[in-house]
């Protein structure tokens, strides 16, 4: 068996919650994956709008549960090591307030962990239109992080499987710095 692999998934308010239960359930079928999950306040909310699951089962996916205000866990340190993150989705809010390096709670605080350390950080940005503001947060990011931008959550009912295999099954083995993670 190969050695566990911490990944973050994050969720924010952003539409879209999808996209992150669908991340969820992907890496929960890696037995190689020891998942660590932040749920926002408003991603609770947009989980029971958009979707027919309970936020009790999204969180039930991850192996270890954080409270988006709780800026003492471990995942709040760059002693915590995980093989990357992913924001999914990932509001403008959360995406502009890692950009400025705001540390108002824990999805951004663990974004800046994972920019500070190199270590890989996917956000699936969803909101539309942007000006240009947005622009000039997601051009900073943009050197630092990957950026993914997503279909309609609408448009992807249909289809059998909106999840992000080809963000989820290729983390890289080691960070921007060469260093094994």
């Amino acid at each position: 068996m190969a050695a566990t692999r911490r990944i973050v998934v994050a969720l924010s308010g952003a539409s879209g919650a999808i996209y992150g239960i669908r991340s969820l359930e992907a890496l929960r079928a890696d037995p190689s994956v020891e998942i660590h999950a932040i749920v926002s306040k408003g991603a609770r909310a947009t989980i029971e709008y958009e979707t027919d699951r309970k936020v009790a089962d999204v969180l039930a996916l991850a192996h270890v549960q954080y409270e988006e205000n709780d800026l003492a866990a471990a995942l709040a340190s760059g002693t915590f090591v995980t093989a990357g993150m992913l924001v999914a989705p990932c509001s403008v809010r959360t995406m502009s307030a890692i950009a400025h390096s705001l540390n108002d709670n824990l999805i951004v605080r663990a974004a800046d962990v994972h920019l500070k350390e190199r270590r890989p950080l996917v956000l699936m940005v969803r909101e539309t239109p942007l000006h240009a503001g947005h622009l000039k947060s997601m051009h900073d990011l943009a050197q630092c992080c990957w950026l993914r931008s997503t279909r309609s959550p609408q448009r992807l009912r249909s289809r059998a499987s909106p999840s992000p295999p080809h963000l989820l099954g290729r983390w890289p083995r080691s960070g921007r710095s060469g260093r094994p993670l």
